[in-house]
């Protein structure tokens, strides 16, 4: 498969250019779309000031869920440990 001058057919050199041209051009936009998502999706361009970080203040809500977590977990391994057979926590195998 060439596409040198010494081919004698046009149509053929054609052809060969062809079928490597497309494939280079379509890897090139699927490239083009994951690059164009992904700065999308970080919001590039949204502020005048160029940044990756967003600062995240925790709210009174999130402090109460926290421990409302950490309460849960501890009632689950004081289950766990009063009552071996009883309790089945999937956390403990």
């Amino acid at each position: 498969m060439s596409f040198a001058k010494d081919e004698k057919s046009i149509f053929k050199r054609i052809k060969h250019v062809f079928n490597i041209v497309v494939p280079l051009i379509n890897s090139a936009l699927e490239r083009i779309d994951k690059v164009t998502n992904a700065m999308d999706l970080r919001g590039f361009g949204k502020y005048k000031k160029r940044t990756w970080y967003n600062k995240i203040t925790y709210t009174k809500r999130d402090c109460i869920f926290f421990i409302a977590l950490i309460l849960i977990f501890a009632f689950c391994i004081y289950l766990r440990l009063s009552f071996a057979e009883k309790f089945w926590c999937p956390i403990f195998f």
